[in-house]
């Protein structure tokens, strides 16, 4: 069963939320840190100003969720043992918009982005493995010494970005450029060279 939610300043940190449908509805003005999200739908939610600093996600639906100055700052999302056993994606985010987020030091492990729009967002040190960016639109990224494994960049746009340091390892770069040079054939150029 779906309800729709409107819920502002309220101070719910380190709560745990099960099983939650709160399709449609809108959150503001909230310090929910340290809390744990399992089993929600949140599709087409809108998220504003919440802290979840330190929260842990796992199987989550947030498709087409606006989340614009919120805080995940060390958060955690996914995974979970039946993502595990299935191989499949632990929180689906597709179509999601990030505007004005704090991601540092954030993990990712098994989830959709698909098609989804960032913007302004500060993820230094963030931990990305198993993620789906297909089509995604990003610009104003800093993810500074962040590690990103085993993702599928395909048909992403990043712009105005910093990658200071990062680690791109076992990612999916068919297409991908830098200032329009082709990554893949500029990698093997650069190998071929070495030899």
């Amino acid at each position: 069963m779906s309800e729709k939610f409107t819920l502002k300043y309220r101070d719910i940190a380190e709560a745990e939320f099960e099983g939650l449908s709160a399709v449609d509805s809108t959150f503001s003005s909230m310090d929910m840190s340290g809390s744990k999200f399992y089993n929600l739908n949140l599709t087409g939610a809108k998220l504003h100003d919440l802290n979840f600093s330190k929260a842990h996600f796992k199987s989550l639906n947030l498709k087409s969720t606006l989340f614009e100055d919120v805080e995940f700052e060390r958060a955690r999302f996914g995974c979970c043992e039946e993502c595990d056993e299935k191989g499949g994606l632990c929180v689906r985010m597709p179509s999601v918009i990030f505007d004005s987020v704090d991601m540092n030091g954030a993990t990712l492990n098994h989830c959709n982005l698909d098609g989804s729009t960032m913007t302004d967002i500060k993820a230094n040190n963030v931990r990305l493995y198993d993620i789906d960016f297909d089509g995604s639109e990003c610009s104003g990224i800093n993810m500074v010494e962040s590690k990103i494994r085993c993702t599928n960049l395909f048909g992403a746009n990043i712009s105005n970005s910093n990658l200071t340091n990062a680690t791109l390892e076992h990612c999916d770069i068919d297409g991908m450029t830098i200032d329009g040079v082709n990554v893949k054939e500029a990698i093997e150029f650069y190998k071929a060279g070495r030899k």
